[in-house]
């Protein structure tokens, strides 16, 4: 629910909130007092500006410090908020309230410390704690709900990648090419191994993990790369480029890789003459940014692209997910390449 949010029913929501509160205060007080009248005419003069706090703090104060963990920050500048929309009170009370409803009062001073800081106490502070209570509440509310789609996402993520992603038609053409390594008795037999199983290990293990170090999510980039060489042999043309500080960095897992494999599975066709991949990972402060692409050649692949399939919408929904507003994915399908460009803040 934002402040410029439309929605008939949220701002009805609003206006009945307001209403409750008057009435309330108006029935709670008048009683004790025995002015009804008075204490309604009060509770309108005050209105406003108790509207303008209670915005200012749950818009501005409570999501860009107190959710943000800058307790202090928010505690003075929830104060100097206060202590000034008192002032403004204050003022307003004895320049329209106090001759006609406190006369008793009409001729104190103006600004009185003491009287400023009931006027925070009694007037301001019990309708900031209970709608930032309520507020605070809301945030809890959705993140619960966010965590627990993330959970079932992240799962139908894994289980889809495994099911569809490396599928067993890719498995078994790596076994028999390292099968014939070995019958070769190649030295990099038991490179291609240590890659396999590393690979495996991450969707099995690693996977499960909510992140995993940067470096070792390119390293198993790299082994994917290295195990489709082996099929592709000198028809595929590899360039893969990454700088930056890498190190000491986390990324949620099976977010890269899939791109990659996608690329092989619908555009880089094993009847295809020349095939090409380039990858560029850059990390620039906690600026990620991922450029994938690759050949097309439609006249030899079957598949339709990576946009069309149901794997990209689960990344898509993923990303969504784990980095909401710190993240953006562009695709670009053309007649001879397909390109990703994905940026993810860290």
């Amino acid at each position: 629910m934002g402040i410029f949010n439309t929605s008939k029913n949220k701002i009805t929501y609003h206006i009945i909130f307001w209403m409750v509160w008057i009435s309330f205060n108006t029935i709670f007080f008048g009683a004790a007092q025995d002015a009804y009248r008075r204490t309604f005419i009060v509770e309108l003069y005050e209105l406003p500006e108790k509207i303008i706090v209670v915005y200012l703090n749950l818009y501005f104060l409570v999501p860009r410090l107190l959710l943000k963990k800058k307790y202090l920050q928010y505690g003075v500048t929830l104060f100097a908020m206060l202590y000034l929309m008192a002032l403004i009170m204050r003022a307003i009370y004895m320049e329209f309230l106090a001759a006609q409803y406190f006369p008793d009062t009409a001729n104190l001073p103006y600004f009185q410390g003491y009287r400023i800081l009931k006027y925070v106490y009694y007037n301001l502070c019990p309708v900031i704690l209970l709608t930032t209570g309520v507020r605070l509440f809301s945030y809890w509310y959705q993140q619960q709900q966010l965590n627990n789609e993330l959970a079932r996402e992240k799962l139908k993520a894994e289980l889809h990648y495994l099911k569809g992603q490396l599928n067993p038609h890719f498995l078994f053409n790596t076994l028999n090419n390292v099968y014939s390594l070995s019958l070769k008795k190649s030295d990099m037999t038991p490179v291609m191994v240590l890659r396999l199983s590393s690979l495996m290990s991450y969707m099995l293990y690693d996977s499960q993990k909510d992140k995993i170090e940067l470096t070792k999510d390119i390293e198993n980039i790299k082994s994917y790369i290295a195990l489709e060489k082996l099929r592709y042999g000198d028809r595929l043309k590899v360039s893969f480029n990454e700088s930056g500080e890498l190190k000491d960095k986390a990324i949620a897992p099976l977010l890269m890789l899939p791109f990659v494999e996608n690329a092989f599975k619908h555009g880089l066709c094993e009847d295809a003459a020349e095939v090409w991949l380039t990858i560029d990972i850059k990390l620039k402060q906690d600026m990620l940014y991922l450029k994938i692409r690759n050949s097309v050649d439609e006249l030899s692949c079957d598949d339709g692209p990576l946009q069309y399939g149901v794997g990209l919408q689960n990344i898509k929904r993923r990303l969504e997910l784990v980095y909401p507003e710190n993240h953006s994915l562009d695709i670009v399908s053309d007649v001879d390449y397909f390109e990703v460009d994905l940026k993810i803040k860290l």
